[in-house]
């Protein structure tokens, strides 16, 4: 059964299904509106941080149309993941994934067998990581979830990332679907990515409006997936043209975008709550 809350959740009941995960995970619930899963972060550990966390809003309290966030890149994007969480609690996002080491936390530089010109712990370019599973568990639940509300399933991924001020120097905003500006979905007016970008500022920019900047996440393993690509097949197959939809939202941004979120938050209403 798929429940409008989490009123009636037992944390400590729930993960007694799961014995396996038990010395690794904690979940917790938040004003019966969050069931948050999260890694039990223990001072005297090697590594103690490890995949970060997921916060799930109850059917109830999350908007539609249904947008899932998330951020790859702890700590090596600037404060993107405290932004990403911001934004996904003031529009009442449906779920947040937060990485929970940087792209550059394992030292070395060891081959990363998913996409080789990428950092090992890279969770954007690696599918062997915490973050992809759940954003294809997230992904995958919220099929589910709209058959059971007899709807089409119309949820958006907006990806949150922080680029270099170096980067892209016409665009100090960059959203992509996951597809290089040649591709036609850029044409389309109604494609969230064009009116996010319009009603962001003029400041923001997709590829079809910058051919320059090379951050169109055309190698984003997730992005991949929401385009069409099949499970397994996302470290290296590029979508299919006319396969990518729009429903996978990337968005690069330089310092200044970062830090005012309210802009964000207001433009991501006005694009789809209004």
């Amino acid at each position: 059964m798929i429940k409008n809350d989490f009123s009636t959740i037992d944390p400590e009941q729930l993960i007694k299904f799961y014995p396996e995960l038990q010395k690794y995970i904690t979940i917790s619930i938040i004003e019966e509106k969050y069931a948050v899963i999260h890694e039990q972060i223990k001072d005297d550990a090697l590594f103690p941080r490890l995949w970060g966390y997921i916060v799930i809003a109850s059917r109830n309290h999350a908007a539609y149309p249904r947008i899932h966030h998330s951020a790859p890149h702890f700590e090596s994007d600037g404060d993107v993941t405290n932004e990403s969480a911001v934004i996904f609690e003031q529009t009442k996002g449906r779920s947040l994934i937060i990485a929970g080491a940087s792209r550059y936390a394992v030292i070395g530089k060891p081959l990363n067998p998913c996409q080789k010109s990428d950092a090992l712990a890279d969770a954007a370019h690696n599918d062997q990581t915490m973050f992809h599973t759940f954003n294809l568990a997230v992904y995958n639940a919220s099929k589910i979830v709209a058959v059971y509300e007899n709807r089409h399933f119309k949820d958006y991924f907006i990806q949150w990332h922080g680029m270099s001020e170096k980067s892209c120097t016409a665009s100090p905003v960059f959203l992509s679907v996951g597809a290089s500006g040649k591709n036609p979905i850029y044409q389309k007016s109604n494609l969230a990515a064009n009116k996010l970008a319009e009603n962001y500022g003029s400041s923001a920019h997709t590829p079809f409006d910058d051919n320059n900047c090379n951050l169109a996440a055309t190698t984003n393993i997730f992005g991949r997936i929401i385009n069409g690509v099949n499970y397994g097949d996302e470290c290296f197959k590029l979508p299919e043209t006319d396969s990518v939809n729009g429903y996978f939202i990337h968005i690069e941004q330089k310092r200044e975008a970062r830090c005012d979120r309210k802009k964000w938050i207001t433009a991501l209403n006005a694009t789809f709550y209004t």
